[in-house]
């Protein structure tokens, strides 16, 4: 695990609202929520007195998804209360704390696209007013804050990802299957653990594909002198993946063309990109290539933004990377 960008704040004040992947809240100098995947508030919170603060303000870490399976409207109201207390819940420690850092992240957004991004596209869907007033009240709250902060201040908004229309899930490990790199033990009851010696590859979410070496596996099959053999053999069969008459992959990269540095070693082997609308899964388990889900909407590596308002000189390549965004936060101070 990287160390957080707040913890090299230099001893200021940092509030951090529902970032993912922050459970257990650590200690800081400052106030942590934690968000996706925290269970519930008993260990996502530092310090641990504002929990009861936050059950005061109906304060809930993320939106119960499963709803969306039982009822739509049961799901939309969980969005709309789940946001409306992240609102409130910001409002109060803006106001209540003294602060150098404010962080807070909006994932409503990413739940609301996955199962409804259908009704953004069709104006006549039932839904459609309703996608587009929860983007408007995330809007106002983003404005509400730029109008709160000082001349003095930077802010910056940024997504991590984009989306787009879900066409289908497409099940990498099957299709390995079938092509004869991946061999199970057993199924459909199945777990890692039971790979057969005799697989060459298999994949892990998301979308990378590991070779079974034997440098790196108790039960790797493959030598080092074959690895480039069956690279090439992978990417072929990558580039053959279709459904519907149409290509699944867009690209296929090599280890070496998008990671450096000393844990080079433990990285995939290979990463895969799909054509819009496929979604690749790992999931070993699957019987079958493509899935049609009660998802509308995927994640892509397009379309997502950053903006930057800042007093300081601070520049904002115009094609800008996620590896762009640390070194901004550096020349904010």
């Amino acid at each position: 695990h990287g160390i957080p960008f707040w913890n090299h704040r230099n001893g200021r004040k940092s509030i951090i609202i529902n970032v993912p992947s922050t459970y257990p809240a650590s200690e800081l100098n400052g106030i942590l929520i934690s968000g996706f995947v925290a269970p519930d508030l008993k260990k996502a919170v530092y310090p641990s007195s504002l929990v009861n603060e936050l059950k005061r303000l109906n304060y809930h870490i993320d939106v119960n998804s499963e709803k969306a399976h039982q009822s739509m409207e049961l799901f939309i109201d969980d969005l709309n209360r789940t946001l409306d207390a992240r609102i409130e819940t910001y409002r109060y420690l803006w106001d209540k704390e003294d602060w150098n850092l404010f962080m807070l992240v909006f994932t409503g957004t990413d739940r609301l696209e996955h199962f409804l991004w259908k009704a953004y596209e069709d104006k006549t869907h039932p839904y459609h007013n309703t996608f587009l007033r929860y983007f408007n009240t995330i809007d106002e709250a983003i404005g509400e804050i730029a109008w709160r902060i000082r001349p003095e201040d930077s802010l910056i908004v940024l997504s991590d990802h984009g989306f787009e229309r879900m066409k289908k899930t497409i099940y990498i490990n099957y299709y390995l299957r079938k092509t004869g790199f991946l061999k199970l033990k057993k199924t459909p009851d199945t777990s890692y653990d039971d790979i057969d010696e005799e697989t060459r590859a298999f994949a892990l979410e998301p979308n990378r594909i590991y070779l079974n070496t034997a440098t790196k596996y108790p039960r790797g099959s493959i030598k080092e002198k074959d690895r480039e053999a069956v690279i090439c053999d992978l990417i072929d069969a990558f580039n053959a993946l279709e459904v519907e008459g149409e290509k699944v992959i867009n690209q296929v990269y090599r280890k070496e063309e998008i990671y450096k540095g000393p844990l080079l070693d433990r990285a995939p082997d290979l990463v895969l990109t799909s054509n819009t609308g496929f979604d690749l899964k790992a999931r070993l388990q699957a019987e079958t290539l493509t899935e049609t889900t009660i998802f509308t909407g995927k994640h892509t590596r397009n379309d997502a933004f950053l903006i930057v308002k800042s007093p300081d000189a601070c520049y904002v390549p115009e094609n800008p990377s996620v590896f762009d965004v640390f070194g901004i936060l550096e020349s904010l101070g």
